[in-house]
């Protein structure tokens, strides 16, 4: 979760976010997962000081969070993802909005985080304070901001005990950009309504790498006038930031947008293992048709990863599937039959029965790869 408070009454703040101040929020839930090697264990206990304040953390509480003081008010890092790469994901999102705000404090003793030490490390720098729950960041922010997995991690962190909108303000502006089912967004917007809270879908495409850039593409559903409140923040982690229409409409055009790209990575797979099987160098095939209409920005993401056998995820291939899983669901739910998303989803599945799932979704090559007895490889 990252929760942001415009605080135009402290004038020591500088203006940094477009017009905005803020307080920048990311909340992980603790794992209980067996973690990758050179990572700490979820529940070490560790310090931190800045300004000369150290702050203990307790082993006991599940939900940690930092937050760093500088220009913009409060930079809060801890979270939620139940798995490591989107503690990742959660971080890449929020470089940029740090970096681009504030040089902030540096003397730091320690961090307790229940997120993964490695990405957290890269936050180390922008400095850090220790609050103690969700409830804490809604009762002082203005607009909240979550990331988080699924349906159901947005429902809980939202309309849950000790949650967002048990906390919030009337008037504060929540934005969700979770890629979730566009029907859960007019769900919990509705129950955010009779609380005088609102609701933005606010989904991203770009994945780690225009993450960290702060260049990703935001597609925003909702209120007219409360995303023009928070677009100039959009935009320093997004190159655009789209009001595309109502409520639920940020997660049908990511879907969409999902939907393109798998498809993309399916037919790029297909058409690259019939130029290997006939014996075509797949590099030469790849630079004779990129500059064509065949070209596309998924082809030049993707094919340099195939051609050097280099799954490591960007966008692990379990969380297509799920985005996949959630267009389907819509899709019936309106009536509008997906036949090649579901051929792609069951590609996807098959892989994901062989172990696959944490691979990058270019790995759906290698469904193509065994159907035909090659592997597309650079020479």
């Amino acid at each position: 979760m990252i929760g942001m408070r415009i605080d135009k009454r402290q004038e020591r703040a500088t203006q940094v976010l477009g017009k905005l101040h803020a307080d920048i929020v990311v909340h992980h839930r603790h794992m209980n997962a067996n973690l990758p090697d050179g990572i700490l264990e979820p529940m070490g206990c560790f310090h931190l000081r800045i300004h000369n304040e150290t702050l203990n953390i307790g082993r006991r509480n599940p939900r940690t969070l930092l937050r760093g003081n500088g220009e913009i008010s409060e930079v809060f890092v801890g979270g939620v993802p139940s798995d490591i790469e989107l503690a990742k994901s959660s971080i890449s999102l929020l470089q940029p909005v740090v970096k681009r705000g504030k040089e902030f404090c540096r003397k730091i003793a320690g961090l307790e985080l229940e997120v993964i030490a490695r990405f957290v490390a890269e936050l180390k720098q922008d400095g850090a304070l220790a609050v103690g729950s969700i409830a804490e960041v809604a009762k002082e922010a203005e607009v909240i901001v979550t990331m988080l997995p699924n349906s159901p991690h947005v429902k809980e962190v939202i309309l849950g005990a000790g949650g967002v909108l048990e906390n919030a303000k009337k008037g504060t502006i929540i934005v969700d950009m979770s890629s979730i089912s566009p029907i859960v967004s007019q769900e919990i917007e509705k129950e955010c309504a009779r609380e005088g809270v609102i609701l933005l879908d606010a989904p991203v495409s770009g994945g780690e790498p225009k993450a960290k850039e702060g260049t990703l593409a935001i597609m925003v559903g909702g209120d007219e006038h409360a995303f023009n409140q928070v677009q100039d923040m959009l935009l320093k982690m997004g190159a655009t930031a789209v009001l595309v229409g109502g409520i639920g409409s940020g997660n049908v055009t990511k879907l969409a947008n999902q939907i393109i790209v798998a498809l993309n990575i399916a037919a790029m797979s297909e058409a690259m293992v019939l130029a290997t099987k006939s014996g075509v160098d797949p590099e030469k095939v790849y630079n004779a048709i990129r500059g064509g209409l065949a070209g596309s920005t998924v082809l030049d993401a993707k094919m340099p990863m195939v051609l050097a056998g280099n799954f490591k995820p960007g966008f692990r291939m379990e969380l297509h599937i799920k985005d996949l899983q959630n267009a389907l669901d819509a899709a019936h739910a309106v009536g509008s039959p997906l036949p090649l998303t579901a051929e792609v989803m069951e590609m996807m599945q098959a892989l994901k029965v062989s172990g696959k799932q944490k691979n990058d979704h270019s790995g759906l090559v290698e469904y193509f790869e065994q159907l035909a007895g090659v592997q597309v490889r650079k020479k």
